[in-house]
């Protein structure tokens, strides 16, 4: 069996020895100091006893002189000792501060621990900055920009799923599973179509419908019915409707779906 002693310790050991040194040196220089007196008054100065007690009495009182110094020297500095009162360390003051600062934690009062995971969550999906958040039970609704922010979700379209003891369960986007018990199906840019690539998607199924039209010049495109869908393999779904002329010459109205196997470049469906 082994232990070992702090500075602190060692300090306090060496101030408490000196300190006993110095008191019991001073307690014989006093005696001494009075002795010499005497032995001054009844023998003289040229005495033999006088001039060894006057010896002793400067050995005794550079001992104690010493003892003095050295304890001053061997004083525990109190600034810098470890104070036996808990203190807080400075990851704690961290984790309080994000506690304080952190949405999830400060509204519903969750941990820091589940509040960080639904943030690596989010951000495995590629949503980022929180604006609000609004709970119903067990869902929160959010309203969070995309990290790439052409591909931001309208407000409360992304919804937390909760267990009953706060812990995220899964990540929704209109109804389609972004994250599900720490598994990522899609990200937001694989559901959401920005506007330079919803026009883009126009653009190139206005002309591949024309090419099957028997009237093209007189193709008249409702984009308010186009609708647009990516699907999980890159690709993307574009459905629309078109009125154009007929054989007989007739305006008709056609439902057109264009299926784009990779949407990307793509020139054909």
């Amino acid at each position: 069996m082994s232990f070992s002693l702090s500075e602190e310790m060692i300090a306090l050991i060496g101030f408490f020895i000196l300190g006993c040194v110095w008191f019991v040196t001073f307690i014989v220089f006093i005696a001494l100091w009075i002795k010499k007196r005497a032995v001054k008054q009844v023998l003289g100065t040229d005495s033999e006893q006088y001039k060894r007690v006057s010896k002793t009495k400067r050995v005794v009182g550079v001992v104690c002189v010493l003892a003095l110094l050295g304890g001053g020297l061997t004083v525990p500095d109190q600034e810098n000792a470890p104070s036996s009162q808990p203190q807080e360390t400075t990851q704690q003051k961290q984790i309080e501060g994000r506690q304080k600062d952190d949405i999830f934690c400060k509204t519903y009062g969750m941990s820091l621990k589940q509040a960080q995971v639904i943030e690596n969550a989010l951000d495995s999906v590629g949503l980022g900055e929180i604006k609000d958040v609004t709970k119903d039970g067990n869902t929160i609704s959010l309203k969070v920009k995309a990290k790439n922010e052409k591909y931001t979700p309208a407000d409360d379209e992304v919804k937390l799923l909760l267990d009953d003891a706060n812990n995220l369960k899964s990540i929704k986007l209109d109804e389609l599973t972004m994250y599900s018990d720490g598994q990522v199906f899609r990200s937001v840019d694989n559901i959401i179509i920005s506007m330079d690539e919803e026009n883009e998607a126009e653009a190139k199924s206005e002309k591949i419908v024309k090419q099957v039209l028997k009237a093209p010049s007189t193709a008249d495109f409702d984009t308010d019915t186009f609708r647009y869908q990516k699907t999980d393999d890159g690709g993307l779904l574009v459905i629309g409707t078109v009125d154009s002329q007929n054989s007989f010459g007739a305006m008709i109205r056609s439902t057109f779906k264009i299926q784009y196997s990779n949407f990307a470049g793509a020139e054909h469906p």
